[in-house]
Formats: structure tokens, C-alpha cells, sequence
């Protein structure tokens, strides 16, 4: 309940008995009303899509007045369209710097980079209920799977250290995370262990790719077409095959993938989940919501289900640390998932602004929330006699 009085106010007299499901349709998204300190001035559209907002101060804000007069957005087809929009002036702030694009904006010696971790973390569902890929029901396999994941090499040479290996569905910094929960750290001698105790064994003939009473250890991982991810996903792929695992990537755009999530056809995803607010894991691992649900996984456990159930409805902080605590155990002896690493999100400023803040961010618009505070230096401007006479 507590996590819901975060919501924003919204004006009853323009929203009320307007479903949830019709809002983005609704006009009022191009004529928002809101409390907080600027307001729409305004707004561009070409072939259907928002070019440009411009945002003007509002001078009864509850906070008092913003140092800046006014805050124009653009938006652009592409990361590189931004960078070169910023190369040309035409803006003073890129809004995301991508991971390939950060040598490039390193060159620029007039832009600040700003970097925090954000509530959000990519991994890899593995789809428990495909009966054509029983291994995955096996809980030995899945532990082997993610024993056999180098996940800071991944971090540190595809994501360029713009990212934190992460061990639970719990992000650190919360109150309910455990830091005592069992780590799964890079370890492809008990990854090998644990298949053949389960009579996965290499088979010569075939690559060194392991096969037990005629069927191979393999399988599809999905993936968006985000540069990123794809790499991610390569190397992946390439650090199962030492374990005798074979993994083929398959590309598709974001739509796709959600297609796939939505509709449980897949065998293992690469993707991400954010976590804002109270950290109830309860959409994507309670058993209720393997039909319909996020639950992508198929995960159907029933103590899992108890502990996040009660969890949701008990006031206590301590009691609730304590079932999420149970919760996080839970998970780290059935790996239905494999986690891999929270990214870093980084943006720029032009060096002009000053007093520009970070912290932890929920959503990438929280790199907003000391923008009242912002300010450009002045410029001191000489005027000859002549010019001042009227």
C-alpha cells in the first residue's frame, strides 16, 4: 500500500473514470497537468512522433522558483543523431550515453558525465514449463548454466565496467536485500561437476557437446537487437560452449521479444526488469502468475509463493526483511532465472550547466530531480555609449 502513495497527483477533473488501459491514448499526455517546477509551453510533432517539448517555469511552484527560465527536449531518431546534434550545439545535455558510443563522447572536453546505478538489472529467463526442454527443468542444469558464467568479464570487457554483477532478484542498497545469499561465482570445474552428476556428459563425436539418453544440451537464447545485449549474449554463448553447452543467439526487435515473453515462446531470454518502489518480487515469481503474468519463467513453487504472499500483506519491516531473506535463499538453491549484472546509466551535461546532481535512480528521469537547482553561467555583456542612448 505505502509503495501506491508514491504515485504522482493526478487532476480528478481531467482523469477521473478514465481507465488505466486508455491513458496513453488520452490527449492529456500532450497537455499534461502537473505540480511540479515547469509546465508545458510547447510541443512538436512530425509524422505522428514528438520532435521536441519545450517546458517554461512555473512561477507558483509549491518549491519555489527554478534558476532556469526554460527547458527544451529533443528527441532524436538515433543515439548517434544525438551525439551529433550535441557536436553541432544544437543541444547541451545527451539524455543516455550507450555503452559503444562512450569513447566517442570521452573526446567531447566540454561535457560532464554524470553515472548511477538504476533500479533495473538484465538476466536470462529460462523457460521451466517446454516439455521438448526438460534439462531446463533441472535444477542441477540451471545452477551449471550460471557456475559457467564469467559475469564480470562480461561486465568489464563487453560493458566496458558500466555495470554490477548482481546475486539476487533483490537489488543491493534496499532494505530487503541479504547480503549473506549464496553467490554464484565464475566456476566452470563444479559447473561440469553438476551436469555430469546429472548424467549430462560431453560427447566426442559431437563437439565435446554433452548429451544424455540421445538429447543435446541445447538450446535458443533471444535477445533484442540492442547492440548491448547482443553482446552480451555472444559471449554468453561463447562461454557455455567450454562447459559443453551450445546456445544459439536469435535477434529480434524489442517488440518481438515482448511478443515472445507475453506469449511463453521461448527457451531462454536475455532482457531486463526494473524494480521501482517496494521491492515485492511478487509479479515475476509467484506462482499465480505463470498464466497471464510475469512470471516468464514458469517458476511454481509453492514456499515461494507462501513467503511472497505474506510478504505483500504484513506491515512489519523486520518480519518482511525476514521473508524476503527466506525468499532470496529460495532462489539461489532453484535458480529459475539466471541474473546477471545491473547497469550503469550515465548522461551528459554541457560543462555551461552548474549545480547538476545525481544520486541512485529509480527511472532515468530521476536525473531530474535537482533541475530547479540548475543553473547556466551569465554572460557579461559590454555596451558601447552610443549603443545605450535611446
Amino acid at each position: 500500500f505505502l509503495d501506491y502513495t508514491t504515485v504522482g497527483i493526478l487532476p480528478s477533473h481531467l482523469l477521473r473514470g478514465v481507465r488505466a488501459a486508455d491513458l496513453p491514448g488520452l490527449d492529456f499526455n500532450l497537455n499534461p497537468v502537473g505540480t511540479g517546477p515547469f509546465q508545458m509551453d510547447e510541443i512538436a510533432v512530425q509524422d505522428k512522433d514528438i520532435t521536441s517539448i519545450v517546458l517554461e517555469q512555473f512561477r507558483r511552484y509549491y518549491g519555489g522558483r527554478a534558476n532556469l527560465d526554460r527547458v527544451q527536449f529533443r528527441f532524436y531518431a538515433s543515439d548517434q543523431n544525438v551525439l551529433n546534434a550535441y557536436e553541432a550545439g544544437e543541444v547541451e545535455g545527451v539524455g543516455r550515453i550507450p555503452i559503444q558510443e562512450r569513447e566517442r563522447v570521452l573526446g567531447y572536453p566540454t561535457l560532464d558525465l554524470f553515472s548511477a546505478p538504476i533500479a533495473r538489472y538484465n538476466l536470462i529467463f529460462l523457460n521451466l514449463a517446454r516439455d521438448d526442454l526438460p534439462f531446463l527443468q533441472e535444477p542441477e542444469v540451471r545452477q551449471a548454466l550460471l557456475y559457467g558464467l564469467d559475469r564480470q568479464r562480461i561486465v568489464d570487457e563487453v560493458l566496458d565496467g558500466q555495470a554490477v554483477v548482481v546475486h539476487s532478484p533483490i537489488l543491493p542498497g534496499n532494505w530487503a536485500y541479504d547480503e549473506d545469499i549464496p553467490h554464484y561465482d565464475y566456476d566452470p570445474e563444479q559447473a561440469a561437476r553438476l551436469l555430469d552428476s546429472v548424467g549430462w556428459f560431453r560427447a566426442l563425436l559431437d563437439r565435446g557437446v554433452r548429451h544424455k539418453k540421445g538429447g543435446r544440451l541445447a538450446f535458443t537464447l533471444l535477445v533484442s537487437s540492442d547492440p548491448e545485449r547482443v553482446a552480451a549474449a555472444q559471449e554468453i554463448v561463447r562461454q557455455w560452449n567450454t562447459i559443453g553447452v551450445t546456445a544459439t543467439v536469435q535477434i529480434a526487435a524489442p517488440d518481438k521479444v515482448y511478443q515472445a515473453l507475453a506469449a511463453r515462446d521461448f527457451d531462454a531470454v536475455l532482457t531486463q526488469i526494473a524494480l521501482p518502489g517496494d521491492p515485492d518480487p511478487y509479479p515475476f515469481w509467484h506462482e499465480t502468475q505463470v498464466e497471464g503474468g510475469q512470471n516468464y519463467s514458469g517458476l511454481k513453487h509453492r514456499r515461494i509463493s507462501e513467503v511472497l504472499e505474506q510478504a505483500r500483506i504484513i506491515v512489519s519491516r523486520d518480519r518482511r526483511k525476514e521473508l524476503y531473506d527466506e525468499f532470496q535463499t529460495l532462489f539461489a538453491q532453484e535458480v529459475p532465472a539466471l541474473l546477471l549484472y545491473s547497469p550503469v546509466y550515465t548522461y551528459g551535461v554541457d560543462e555551461r550547466i552548474h549545480d547538476v546532481q545525481i544520486g541512485p535512480l529509480t527511472y532515468p528521469s530521476d536525473r531530474f530531480r535537482t533541475i530547479s537547482d540548475w543553473w547556466i553561467v551569465s554572460r557579461r555583456v559590454f555596451v558601447s555609449e552610443s549603443e545605450a542612448r535611446p
